[in-house]
């Protein structure tokens, strides 16, 4: 979810499970079912199916994304940072930064470290 697309509702189309699951009227039978239709969708490169049971509470795209990137060196320094970002259809400028953070990842724990 993002508060800059100034769009109203959830886009279903690209929304997480826990996102969907905070619709009124979604079960998580109804969920889970879209979340698979949507997958088998994209693996066959066709585009997500709308989640009409969203009703009001649906949107469409919208041009603003969200960029996460988390790098770790060998002895385990983790850097991260996030990007959110308006995209435009004009060449000299296809890209509007709106919010760019960066900040140092907490350390994983010793049972998520490779």
């Amino acid at each position: 979810m993002t508060v800059y697309s100034r769009l109203p509702g959830v886009n279903p189309q690209v929304a997480s499970r826990e996102v969907l699951l905070a619709i009124p009227g979604l079960t998580s039978d109804v969920v889970d079912n879209y979340i698979a239709q949507r997958t088998d969708a994209l693996a066959q490169g066709l585009p997500p199916p709308p989640l009409t049971q969203a009703g009001a509470y649906a949107s469409g795209m919208s041009p603003v994304m969200n960029v996460m990137a988390t790098a770790r060196t060998d002895d385990g320094v983790t850097f991260a940072r996030e990007a959110v970002a308006l995209l435009r259809p004009t060449p000299r400028k296809p890209v509007t930064y709106l919010a760019w953070r960066e900040s140092t990842a907490p350390r994983p724990k010793p049972e998520e470290q490779h």
